[in-house]
């Protein structure tokens, strides 16, 4: 892989990979910067089915959706680099993108760079003129870099994108009909629980593909906890990770009750939806007792053996597999609290956009990366190498997820048509990792009620979104 620069990332977690305060965000959206209209056409053919039962003739429209775009017979000799986000699976996975790109484009080269803290390199990159022409954004961050115009649309890139993706992964990148990234995964917390395989294999406790109530839940995380007296020493459901308010706005969705109204920026976490979503995280430690506040948290005893199964992102998986990969975990779907089906309100995914100030031949190579990436083959490399969900309903039925190291998804694949995007709630990690996750940990400590939590998150959760709005001028 010629002209490429991967650093080894350091192991650190998710919430400082992805945090981007109000600093950064005010920062980021004073930026200027223009896109170019594209125009896409749509080729719609009609055909004739015969139902022979009723002898009828009935029209069908039939979509034919194109995903590759006719590029330059040849793209120009041209070398444009990449930043990413400085995380092992993630330069193992554009590496091998970037190399099977070149050599099907031989006169392009693709110059990874992997930034530490990518949010706060991205803001001063894109200010200073130094980002990279491709530019990995996670979702929850791409409105900030929209609103600022210094990411282009991708309509040319990216045709049939509307039908292609899951709603919940593409949201994020869309602004006033038009995508500005094409989202690569379908991870995000919210869904359900890692689970440490070989605890299982020694209790002889069989990992579901998910659970079918919260009482079976119990059931096999009491099953699961080791104590030393009264002295819980392994978690047999640890609870406490700084993602935990998506599993709470999932919960509320199972119970009809939605978290915020969009037009005027209330939250509604201070509801009885609320309160029992937010319920279950202080019973796992309070009432069911498989959980404790002297133990380290999710992220950390999941690493360290010591939790059975942990509340937290999906792709946990192959952060393992690269940090210690001495562990085996599985994946296990949580249930609804409420009704049948379980709701994941998701975050946003990884994928890529192109910056605005790239021109000529670097911008056709850019555009034709990101469709080249759009690709469901292309796109299962990158699936593979993050043992990760699909960002397109294309994929949901691909082998991959009939083998032994993509079983584990297959619970979670279930779900993911009736996945939501978070919303416009205004700066999502300042929301989850700065007002909600101190509030929660607060209630499950019993040092305030589960209802002063709920307060605490709507007030502030209202007032961050008020100024999140104000400075990218939406208020």
């Amino acid at each position: 892989m010629s002209k490429q620069s991967i650093r080894p990332s350091r192991m650190v977690n998710r919430r400082r990979l992805l945090a981007v305060g109000a600093i950064g965000s005010a920062t980021v959206v004073a930026l200027a910067g223009c896109g170019e209209t594209q125009v896409i056409t749509k080729e719609v053919v009609v055909k004739e089915e015969v139902i022979k039962e009723v002898e009828v003739i009935k029209e069908v429209v039939v979509e034919k959706i194109v995903t590759q775009v006719e590029a330059p017979a040849q793209l120009a000799a041209v070398e444009i680099k990449m930043w990413s986000f400085n995380y092992t699976p993630h330069n193992e996975s554009w590496g091998m993108m970037i190399y099977d790109f070149q050599n099907e484009n031989p006169g392009v080269t693709i110059d990874l760079q992997p930034q530490d803290e990518p949010i706060v390199k991205y803001t001063a990159g894109f200010a200073s003129g130094q980002a990279g022409d491709i530019v990995s954004i996670h979702g929850q961050a791409a409105q900030q870099f929209i609103l600022a115009g210094v990411i282009d649309p991708l309509d040319s890139a990216l045709p049939g994108w509307e039908k292609r993706f899951f709603s919940a992964v593409m949201t994020p990148y869309v602004h006033q009909g038009r995508p500005y990234g094409v989202p690569l995964t379908n991870n995000t917390p919210g869904i359900g629980m890692i689970v440490n395989l070989d605890h299982f294999d020694e209790a002889g406790v069989e990992v579901v593909e998910q659970f079918e109530s919260w009482e079976q839940t119990w059931e096999i995380a009491q099953r699961m906890t080791v104590k030393d007296g009264d002295t819980i020493t392994r978690s047999g459901l640890n609870v406490r990770e700084v993602h935990a308010l998506q599993y709470v706005l999932g919960n509320m969705l199972e119970q009809g009750q939605p978290y915020y109204d969009a037009q005027s920026g209330e939250f509604f976490i201070n509801t009885p939806a609320g309160h029992a979503g937010i319920q279950l995280f202080v019973d796992a430690i309070h009432k069911h007792k498989v959980d404790s506040m002297d133990l380290e948290d999710a992220f950390n005893a999941l690493a360290k053996g010591g939790a059975a199964m942990g509340e937290i992102w999906i792709d946990y998986i192959p952060f393992a597999k690269a940090q210690f990969p001495e562990g085996r975990f599985g994946f296990t779907v949580r249930a609804p609290i409420a009704g049948d089906k379980t709701i994941v309100v998701g975050e946003g995914s990884w994928g890529a956009s192109v910056n605005a100030q790239t021109q000529g031949d670097a911008k056709d190579a850019a555009m034709a990366f990101v469709n080249y990436l759009s690709q469901p083959e292309t796109m299962m490399t990158w699936v593979k190498a993050q043992n990760a969900l699909p960002s397109t309903p294309d994929l949901l039925d691909h082998p991959y997820y009939k083998s032994a190291e993509g079983k584990w998804l297959r619970g979670a694949l279930r779900v993911l048509p009736d996945s939501v995007y978070e919303g416009d709630v205004g700066f999502i990690s300042k929301l989850n990792f700065d007002i909600a996750w101190p509030a929660m940990q607060a209630a499950m400590a019993k040092q305030i009620s589960v209802e002063e939590a709920a307060e605490r998150i709507d007030k502030e959760g209202a007032v961050q979104l008020q100024e999140y709005r104000e400075l990218a001028g939406t208020a």
